[in-house]
């Protein structure tokens, strides 16, 4: 129910916002932990700034930086009045490497306006390996190394445990039954094996004649005689 120029006076008001570009290079200098960006955020409609504005003296836009560890690693409050000045505001920033990733959040957010908002996404290069948490693509990291040597050695201890215990038992097998020898499974703890013949031994088949079978034939024998 508005009459005009009412259509005009919100076109022209919308024309008289800040408009923002926002762009982030990064300076030929790469190393393995650390990486140099430099942001820039320009006014594109400058000169039409200069003579009216919509916005008032105090809007302002806040940068904030945010990396794939969800950390913020650069946050600045930049107001209009300053970009007026020359058009363009820029700063360079130093950014650790994270762990979970090279990614970068670059967001642009304005204090009172809907609509002027910019996100970007920009992905930082770094001499070396990618990374991904504690692994290293190209390689293992430390971590994994001294993993791989904890678990190597308490394998190692017990397999010569579970073989001890597997000597043991055959010797004393032996001395009060027959003979027993280690099994061919490759089982690593032979102590908690499941099988019985990693934990007792395999029974060793003898050949000729047993002590008891020897027994009984003197026996006959001699019975033989006495007759």
């Amino acid at each position: 129910n508005r009459h005009p120029p009412f259509g005009n006076q919100i076109k022209d008001s919308i024309i008289h916002l800040p408009k923002y570009e926002l762009s982030v290079e990064q300076l030929a200098k790469y190393h393995a932990g650390v990486a140099e960006i430099i942001v820039t955020i320009t006014l594109t409609n400058y000169e039409q700034l200069l003579k009216k504005r919509t916005a008032s003296d105090n809007h302002h836009t806040s940068l904030i930086i945010g990396d794939a560890d969800n950390q913020v690693i650069y946050k600045q409050k930049i107001t209009d009045s300053a970009l007026l000045k020359t058009g363009s505001w820029s700063k360079k920033i130093e950014v650790k490497r994270p762990l979970k990733g090279e990614e970068l959040s670059v967001n642009l957010i304005s204090s009172d306006y809907v609509g002027l908002d910019i996100q970007q996404k920009y992905t930082v290069f770094y001499s070396g390996p990618k990374r991904f948490g504690t692994h290293i693509i190209h390689g293992k990291s430390d971590v994994q190394n001294t993993q791989l040597a904890k678990r190597n050695s308490t394998e190692n201890s017990l397999t010569g445990s579970s073989l001890g215990t597997i000597k043991g038992c055959i010797k004393e097998s032996n001395n009060t039954g027959p003979q027993r020898r280690l099994c061919n499974h490759y089982c690593k703890n032979k102590d908690k094996c499941g099988h019985e013949c990693c934990k007792f031994g395999v029974p060793v088949a003898q050949s000729g004649i047993t002590p008891q079978t020897t027994t009984k034939l003197s026996s006959y024998l001699s019975d033989l005689k006495n007759r």
